[in-house]
């Protein structure tokens, strides 16, 4: 068994800043979606737009992968620096690797 003693914070902030801007893109096309049909989206006594479809749209898809991905890479450094200072108290995680891949996978 090895252990995993302490993450580098900033590559684990960038991997999970990726991560989540993608799981953003994805919730942003299906929020843009959802609204574009939701009649609450209008105003009741004009009849009119809100928004546009294509504002629904910018920012579902812009808006919502550029927030996850901040998010992400936040949540990702705050994460990696707790485990690297929880793991010198109590221990890291144990790890069994299979020697016999030969470094391929």
């Amino acid at each position: 068994m090895m252990t995993v003693k302490k993450f580098g914070i900033l590559s684990v902030g960038k991997i999970s800043g990726i991560l989540y801007a993608i799981m953003g893109l994805v919730f942003g096309i299906l929020w843009a979606a959802i609204m574009s049909c939701d009649p609450s989206a209008y105003d009741i006594f004009t009849g009119t737009a809100l928004l546009s479809d294509a504002a629904f749209w910018l920012i579902g898809i812009f808006g919502f992968t550029i927030g996850y991905g901040i998010m992400g890479f936040l949540f990702g450094l705050i994460g990696a620096a707790l485990y690297n200072v929880f793991a010198q108290w109590i221990g890291g995680i144990k790890v069994e690797l299979n020697p016999d891949l030969g470094g391929k996978f």
